[in-house]
């Protein structure tokens, strides 16, 4: 019974980082935390959430867009082709 109050728990954890994901004020810096707490809380998730995993399409895009997000645009490194 216990084990089934846990998975609840989980359950309805995700369900919360689901419906905030489901926002359209959300933007990917709230997107990455979501999944940064969601990695932490649950391993196993890495390979779905990571920020190389297959769901991005763009990681150096993602990670700019993030840091612009973040006001930390200084940081940005120039990629020349």
């Amino acid at each position: 019974m216990i084990r089934l109050q846990r998975i609840l728990n989980d359950l309805k954890e995700l369900e919360t980082d689901t419906k905030e994901l489901q926002k359209p004020t959300i933007n990917l810096y709230s997107v990455w935390n979501i999944f940064d707490a969601t990695i932490n809380a649950y391993p196993s998730t890495r390979c779905y959430l990571d920020s190389d995993s297959n769901i991005v399409d763009n990681a150096i895009f993602e990670r700019a867009i993030v840091k612009v997000i973040e006001g930390l645009q200084n940081d940005l490194k120039m990629i020349k082709n």
